[in-house]
């Protein structure tokens, strides 16, 4: 094994927290920009395991602010081991990046999509250190908020084999804010609140407490180590106005910060997968069409996958067997 540059060290996952078909799961720690951060790497079973390996990179969705939450210690949530299990029978290596926060540097800048997009770059060389069958091509792949992530990851340069990107359910935040916090007799979201604690650790001169009340206050304190299940269950009582939070998008640096994250960098993939699924407010097939025909624009290729029936998270379901065949194609 040749001496480790990205790699910092690994040590095994416990096979509870691995996708079905893995042969091998470690977490890992390596360079990314300047800080040490953490993922976790899962190989194919052994009689599935080939000679050599393309590697997806996955974005997984948004799982909470700080190390507490971290993928690699608690686990990617079961529906996405599900669809990535799927991946490991194609014979694939998956590696899946913590996130800044997650990775115990600070919090995670919920939504976040241009530095998620470069940490799901960096483990990718880590990855090939760890097990040299990795080859140097690499697939980008992200749900929901990590959906949005993928289509803003760029080509990382000569020392990987880049062949695209595929986003499932990427988010239109700003219709949805705007639609979740437009009354104030709305049931609190969880995401209200991440976003809030969010755009304050990107932007420290919005003080979200200033317009907050008291509680709304407090609870925004209080999310900082919770899971999503988790933080859903403290908001249950509460409404938008307990909060607050009324029509939170007209805010500015609420608002600048949305359209920043959807905001699509002119260095991206040049071929992508986006996939939706008819019944859904978090990622509607409008705002699908508008990253795929701005893409379209810039010379990508870009296919679009609408899906019926279903809602969110059945994306990982409806669109895995598209995916998995997409990136194969690539990939050769």
């Amino acid at each position: 094994m040749t001496q480790w540059t990205h790699l910092v060290d690994a040590c095994p996952i416990a096979p509870e927290l691995w996708p079905a078909g893995a042969g091998s799961g470690y977490r890992i720690r390596y360079h990314d920009d300047g800080r040490i951060s953490s993922g976790s790497l899962f190989l194919p079973s052994p009689d599935r395991a080939p000679a050599s390996m393309p590697l997806l990179t996955w974005a997984h969705c948004f799982v909470g602010l700080d190390h507490h939450n971290a993928p690699s210690l608690r686990g990617l949530p079961g529906i996405e081991l599900k669809f990535l299990s799927r991946w490991l029978a194609a014979g694939f290596a998956i590696a899946a990046a913590d996130y800044k926060g997650l990775d115990g540097c600070g919090l995670n800048p919920f939504p976040g999509a241009r530095q998620i997009a470069s940490d799901i770059i960096a483990i990718c060389p880590a990855a090939r250190e760890l097990d040299e069958r990795i080859e140097k091509t690499v697939v980008a792949a992200g749900f929901c908020q990590g959906g949005v992530a993928a289509l803003h990851t760029s080509h990382p340069g000569p020392e990987l084999n880049y062949k695209g990107a595929i986003a499932l359910a990427p988010p239109d935040y700003l219709s949805y804010f705007s639609m979740v916090t437009r009354d104030a007799e709305l049931p609190a979201d969880a995401f209200i609140l991440a976003l809030l604690a969010g755009v304050r650790i990107s932007d420290e001169r919005f003080h979200p407490e200033e317009f907050l009340t008291r509680k709304g206050a407090e609870l925004l304190e209080a999310i900082t180590p919770l899971s999503v299940p988790e933080m859903r269950q403290l908001l249950t009582p509460y409404t938008v106005g307990d909060l607050g939070a009324q029509r939170l998008t007209l805010r500015k640096p609420v608002a600048a910060a949305l359209s920043h994250c959807q905001r699509i960098p002119s260095v991206t993939a040049k071929s992508l997968l986006v996939c939706t699924v008819g019944a859904d407010p978090l990622a509607p097939r409008t705002a699908a069409q508008h990253y795929c025909e701005e893409l379209t624009r810039r010379g990508a290729e870009v296919t679009h996958r609408s899906y019926t029936t279903g809602g969110h998270m059945d994306i990982l379901n409806l669109a895995a067997a598209d995916a998995i065949d997409w990136a194969v194609e690539r990939a050769v």
